[in-house]
């Protein structure tokens, strides 16, 4: 029979549970022991300092040195693909491979017998089966990557210049391969028996590599169909516009969470694409870690299947599934706490106590056990032994964000509302992308009256020196010129989201879920205020609004026929109180200002600017309205005014700070202006002065707003 020989990368340290107990060396040497014994010959890439050590623990394998790593994303010495590759097509066996280094393998003399004849215009791959317990685990077949590969040193040669910056230990270089396969005419054939086993860990990469890493995946995809030399099969070309949409996100004009639900459909798309042909070789019975297979399959599905219909709430089919998945592992640790779940959530409390105590022997530090003995001590109405169970949970854990979430409404149950404040704020500040601690904080305040600041102009009026005076104020979230009808004109420059993104990074990252395009429909608008005011009041800073109701009470040339209504009003409706004031200026000369945007210079005529005056004062007529000049003639006197209206605390130093201020839309060109001063009477002014006043209702708009007298400047 032909050798087959693999590429791996054996980590210098590793650490695995094992049914809660440590076995990470212990693993490793059982995996590497797997593929020897079924026949392969184990060449393993690493970093020249990794190789002493493990070359003296794994004699029986071939260690390669190479200096350049994956280090920049991950910290650690992680080869690329390209140098498992290239070691590959220097290898004198006919059969190639490359294994992720802690998969086990299923013994079985079909490996050194079937794969030679299978690889020939054909590549071979492994989906593993995910466990807890090697011995008394549920299996659960992962079917979204790949752990093992086999195929001929043809493909290897052709796959090894273009497989950079691919790498172990980073994502979508095991959908990658099987899919050039298939784009370079070869067959994608799938064994599921016999199998490859896996202690289930933690995720070693970050959020960010996936979406960054799906982005090189589609480029390369993209490259490959467009210099292919021969008809795609359809299920290539039914994932390049998928693949194009997720290269075009390079370019920053996708957020990270829409680029993540794009990555995220093209992957489920590949990975069962290339599940299409699976093969069978068959086993030989055993009793090591992959006896009674069959059987932990399908404990595993029951379990997937009591998982998603808890998250539907039919909790009396979800418990019969949890039961079922029982019965074929009866000492596995996540379908005991399942049916521990589910009987809590049905208040069965006598059910759940005893899968509780035995998920607890298994894994005695397990915090899933732990929050849900919290979670059985709240329905038990044992307030002050819950407290301290989810008590002790954050400090055992001080890093899960759920044990604060729980140590919060376990408070609340209590009456200690002020403590559960603090645990909120503490979640929130500390994992921005934490939506339960968003959810519950807001929904704290729903029987109190949150005040959210506005000012309210038409635009002209030298809101973009009050917007700079705001955010100048300490610890101030000023947003320019949004609301719901603004949140999609000039290219997106009004948009709250694209704005936090610029000037506010770090208050951004609270906001996943969000898209840009979305937020002009006022509901999503409102509800994107309602998280970034729990934002930001948790981290102890005020939210305050510059809007823009150009849009709602003039329109043109961007918004027709006239709204005639407050967007803004429209979206926050019942989730704050808008504490607010209106900015004007002198008509005329908040005309000619206007009409400096050169798409409104051409329609702005003076009859439609004194219609949407009209509408403006109409829509807010108890709203205290402040001139632009008198902040210019009395700036202080003015702005201590205009903070007690809105009920932010004034602070004179933004008077001094304000210039250093760019966070703001509107008027640029004054921006490095150090002094508070009323700009030069233009020409302009002058001309708009004279179209106004030929109407007859520009006197009673004067006397309206306290110009009766008062020439333009």
């Amino acid at each position: 029979m032909d050798s087959i020989a693999v590429a791996t990368s054996i980590p210098p340290r590793m650490s695995r549970l094992n049914a809660g107990r440590e076995m990470g060396e212990a693993y490793q040497d059982l995996c590497v022991r797997s593929w020897i014994e079924n026949g392969f010959r184990v060449v393993s890439i690493n970093h020249p300092d990794e190789i002493p050590d493990l070359a003296a623990r794994f004699p029986d394998v071939e260690f390669i040195a190479t200096e350049r790593s994956a280090r920049k994303w991950t910290g650690r010495d992680n080869p690329y693909i390209a140098d498992l590759l290239q070691a590959l097509t220097k290898a004198p066996e006919k059969v190639l491979g490359i294994v992720n280094a802690d998969i086990l393998f299923e013994r079985s003399p079909e490996w050194k017998a079937r794969l030679p004849s299978l690889i020939d215009g054909a590549i071979v791959i492994g989906q593993r089966c995910n466990t807890s317990s090697l011995q008394d685990g549920v299996f659960l077949r992962y079917l979204d990557g790949v752990d093992c590969f086999f195929f001929d040193r043809s493909f290897a040669e052709a796959a090894a210049p273009i497989a950079l910056p691919f790498a172990m230990g980073l994502p979508w270089w095991d959908i990658w391969l099987p899919y050039l396969a298939v784009i370079r005419n070869r067959r994608v054939l799938v064994v599921d028996r016999p199998a490859i086993a896996h202690l289930v860990h933690s995720q070693g990469f970050e959020k960010d590599h996936v979406r960054e890493f799906s982005v090189i995946f589609a480029g390369k995809i993209i490259d490959e169909c467009d210099h292919a030399a021969h008809a795609l099969p359809d299920a290539v070309l039914d994932a390049i516009p998928l693949c194009r949409e997720v290269a075009a996100a390079s370019d920053g004009s996708t957020t990270s969470s829409a680029l993540h639900r794009v990555a995220a459909g093209l992957a489920a798309y590949i990975s069962s694409f290339i599940r299409d042909t699976v093969v069978q070789f068959g086993s030989t019975p055993s009793d090591d870690a992959f006896h009674r297979l069959e059987e932990r399959l399908a404990a595993g599905a029951a379990l997937l299947q009591a998982d998603r219909l808890s998250k539907e709430g039919k909790w009396e089919p979800a418990r019969r599934a949890a039961l079922a998945a029982l019965e074929g592992a009866p000492d596995d640790h996540d379908v005991l706490t399942c049916l521990a779940a589910i009987a809590i959530e049905q208040r069965d409390f006598d059910a759940a106590l005893p899968a509780l105590s035995k998920a607890a022997a298994l894994k005695p530090e397990s915090t899933r056990v732990l929050a849900l003995i919290g979670r059985l001590l709240r329905g038990q109405a044992k307030r002050q032994e819950a407290v301290i169970c989810f008590r002790y949970l954050a400090c055992l854990n001080p890093d899960l964000p759920d044990a604060y979430k729980n140590l919060a409404v376990v408070l609340l149950d209590a009456g200690r509302r002020d403590e559960a404040d603090l645990r909120l704020k503490r979640a929130i500040s500390h994992w921005p992308e934490f939506t339960p601690a968003f959810d519950l904080y807001q929904s704290m305040r729903k029987d109190q009256a949150v005040g959210l600041p506005v000012i309210r102009s038409l635009g002209g009026t030298g809101g973009t020196l009050v917007a700079q005076l705001f955010s100048a104020l300490p610890d101030m979230v000023c947003l320019s010129e949004t609301n719901p009808r603004s949140a999609n004109l000039h290219g997106g420059a009004l948009n709250p989201l694209l704005q936090l993104q610029k000037w506010h990074p770090d208050f951004a990252r609270g906001m996943q879920g969000f898209h840009p395009y979305e937020l002009g429909y006022p509901p999503q608008f409102g509800k994107f205020l309602e998280r970034l005011q729990s934002v930001t009041q948790a981290r102890g800073y005020q939210l305050i609004l510059r809007d823009y109701n150009y849009a709602d009470c003039i329109g043109v040339p961007y918004v027709w026929p006239v709204p005639d209504d407050s967007s803004l009003d429209l979206a926050v409706d019942g989730r704050f109180v808008i504490q607010d004031l209106l900015l004007v200026r002198h008509p005329a000369d908040q005309l000619a200002s206007l009409r400096k945007h050169e798409a409104v210079r051409q329609v702005l005529t003076a009859s439609l600017f004194l219609d949407g005056y009209r509408r403006f004062l109409g829509a807010w007529p108890r709203s205290p309205v402040f001139r632009y000049e008198d902040l210019v003639a009395a700036p202080e006197e003015t702005f201590r005014k205009m903070c007690a209206c809105l009920g932010v605390a004034f602070d004179g130093r933004a008077l001094l700070a304000f210039s250093k201020v760019s966070s703001v839309t509107g008027n640029l060109d004054r921006l490095s202006e150090d002094r508070i001063v009323m700009p030069e009477r233009s020409a302009a002014a002058h001309r708009a002065e004279e179209e106004l006043s030929r109407l007859p209702e520009y006197g009673d708009l004067l006397k309206k707003l306290g110009y009766e007298g008062r020439q333009a400047r």
